[in-house]
């Protein structure tokens, strides 16, 4: 993956988030984005914000032709529109899985589930060497963190957000499992956290961020 890029994942049908993620995108001027997965809701999700988060992706890409959306299907999928089609990986012209759903570009690999990352891809993971770090991205644990190997982390070992931005110089070599967090977190009414990680190819960075929104818009 040679531009830079924004990830972010389990939306579980948070357009807003969708929308302040891209909206850091646009300021950022960065032209790709890749959805890790599970758009809607674990149990089911109103038309009306699936609707909202079509529409929030239709957008980012209408406003830039140079602008592009990777996305990767999840446990918890809607049925993709014909438009949105085009922009996920591994489906058929009805929205249907067909073949694989995980991505791989140049030092890039990345799906939903870390563990079928790791049942798929596993030799050219544990066999990585050479000028390139390896970056493995992620979603489904909705933990926000950067791991020399996949864990899946749980209780007090969760991270749900962060307090600050974590910057991360990549090595050469060396292979980083990365997961950008739920998209969306909520405390209570009042605290709400958007997570999200940002790979800039040329510094060889990771940036996690986390944006502290307060009252839901």
């Amino acid at each position: 993956m040679n531009q830079k890029a924004i990830i972010f994942g389990d939306i579980h049908s948070q357009w807003r988030a969708a929308k302040i993620i891209l909206d850091e995108a646009r300021k950022s001027g960065i032209d790709l984005a890749v959805n890790l997965g599970d758009d809607i809701e674990h149990f089911g999700t109103d038309d009306y914000d699936m609707t909202m988060l079509w529409e929030t992706f239709r957008k980012f890409l209408r406003e830039n032709p140079r602008r592009k959306l990777i996305g990767l299907f999840g446990e918890h999928n809607a049925r993709l529109p014909v438009d949105i089609l085009e922009s996920y990986i591994g489906v058929d012209s009805d929205g249907r899985p067909i073949g694989s759903l995980i991505y791989k570009e140049g030092n890039v690999i990345a799906g939903h589930n870390g563990g079928e990352i790791l049942d798929q891809h596993g030799d050219t993971i544990h066999g990585h060497s050479g000028l390139e770090p390896l970056l493995v991205l992620h979603g489904h644990s909705e933990c926000i963190n950067i791991l020399p190997e996949y864990r899946w982390l749980r209780g007090p070992d969760k991270v749900r957000f962060l307090e600050q931005d974590q910057m991360h110089k990549l090595e050469p070599g060396r292979v980083y499992w990365v997961s950008p967090g739920r998209a969306r977190w909520q405390e209570e009414y009042s605290s709400n956290h958007v997570n999200f990680a940002v790979y800039d190819p040329k510094s060889l960075e990771v940036t996690l961020r986390t944006l502290h929104i307060g009252y839901w818009p």
